[in-house]
Parts: C-alpha cells; sequence; structure tokens
C-alpha cells in the first residue's frame, strides 16, 4: 500500500473537523466551510484513485502465473467502496455549495462552473 503524504493526512483531520455546519453559522461561512471540506475530500478522493491504480499495477510484470494471481480483490473491492461514498460526499457538496452561492452571491462550484 502506498503510504500517506502528509498532506493528505492533513485534509482528512480537516475534513473531520468541518465534517458539519452548525445552524448558527452565516450561509457565507457555511459555503466556504463546505468549499474546504470539498477541496479535502477531492484529495480523498485523488489517493483512493492512486492506491487502486498501484494495486492494479502491483501484479503486472513477467513471471509466473502466481505473481500474476496476486490481485488483491478484497482490497480492491474495499478501496472501490470508499472510493463510491467519497464521490457521492462531493456530489452532495457541490449541490449544497452551489446553493449556499446562489443565496449568498458567490462563484459556483463543478465542472460547468470551473473558471477559465
Amino acid at each position: 500500500m502506498i503510504e500517506e503524504d502528509p498532506s493528505e493526512k492533513t485534509a482528512k483531520e480537516f475534513r473531520t473537523m468541518v465534517s458539519k455546519t452548525t445552524p448558527d453559522q452565516s450561509l457565507s461561512d457555511q459555503y466556504t466551510n463546505d468549499r474546504n471540506l470539498l477541496s479535502a475530500l477531492i484529495v480523498e478522493r485523488d489517493q483512493l484513485l492512486r492506491e487502486l491504480e498501484h494495486l492494479a499495477h502491483a501484479p503486472q510484470g513477467k513471471g509466473t502465473p502466481e505473481r500474476f494471481m496476486r490481485f488483491d480483490v478484497a482490497k480492491a473491492q474495499s478501496f472501490l467502496f470508499e472510493l463510491s461514498k467519497t464521490v457521492n460526499r462531493i456530489d452532495t457538496l457541490i449541490v449544497q455549495i452551489n446553493s449556499y452561492a446562489e443565496r449568498c452571491d458567490m462563484p459556483l462550484v463543478g465542472l460547468e462552473y470551473r473558471e477559465e
């Protein structure tokens, strides 16, 4: 397994800290917090993709058939499950952030709103 980058650990810690907004926060604070959380989730998604890619390439190469059979299906399924949960959270956050953005005149997020 790939060792975790310290900045990605920080992103996970940040995601845990900011995962809930409170009712007394202003819309702009909620927007900012959720954009920061979105950034942390994107870092987490990218790490999961790298780990899955590393896992997929690990058994490749010249050698015996046993070498090719060492692909860890259970670990791959675990990465895919975590990736699915993370992507769903990202999708939900984008909708939520854009809702805040429309109400407080802030930039929208998402692929179709990406600034050039």
